[in-house]
């Protein structure tokens, strides 16, 4: 808390304004880490507020995940039965 002696420099000096119990707006709690009601954390770490653009770009970048990882276990679901199927003809 703001009354204790020991002073630790902050993780991410982009939120923490320096001083006691000052973070960079949409920022909050210890180090400044935690983002406050009606913001959301960014790629970037940083908490933006959230708008119905920067929700439509977390939606985006959701949707964009769950298909890079179904196409990577599709991927590797097809490369395990090529293997299998190697492997029982040895």
């Amino acid at each position: 808390n703001s009354d204790s002696p020991d002073v630790r420099p902050c993780p991410d000096p982009r939120v923490c304004k320096g001083g006691n119990a000052t973070c960079r707006e949409g920022h909050e709690g210890t180090y400044c880490l935690v983002c406050s009601d009606g913001y959301g954390q960014m790629s970037d770490g940083l908490c933006e507020y959230c708008t119905t653009k920067t929700k439509s770009e977390l939606l985006l970048n959701g949707i964009v995940a769950f298909v890079l990882l179904t196409v990577v276990a599709i991927a590797l679901g097809a490369l395990y039965q090529r293997c299998s199927k190697m492997l029982e003809h040895e």
